[in-house]
């Protein structure tokens, strides 16, 4: 079940070099994982193209930065 929190609700920073450590790596790990996936997903759909021959699923940017929670506590993600 999705939980969405408010922006304005409080997070707490990480309480040791451990944790820190753990929430640096899971933010790498996200990251790379989500452009894998786009990765995957635009090779997946390369051949789709319209009359003129123009490729109809691009990559045409990024969103704003954002946080999301997770077990590894909040996470930013762009």
């Amino acid at each position: 079940m999705k939980r969405i929190v408010p922006e304005s609700s409080h997070v707490e920073e990480p309480r040791s070099i451990l944790d820190g450590i753990v929430h640096q790596g899971a933010e790498e790990v996200l990251a790379r994982m989500l452009e894998i996936e786009i990765q995957e997903f635009l090779e997946r759909h390369s051949g789709v193209v319209d009359d003129d021959g123009r490729r109809q699923v691009v990559r045409n940017g990024y969103h704003p930065e954002r946080k999301v929670l997770t077990g590894a506590g909040s996470l930013k993600v762009k």
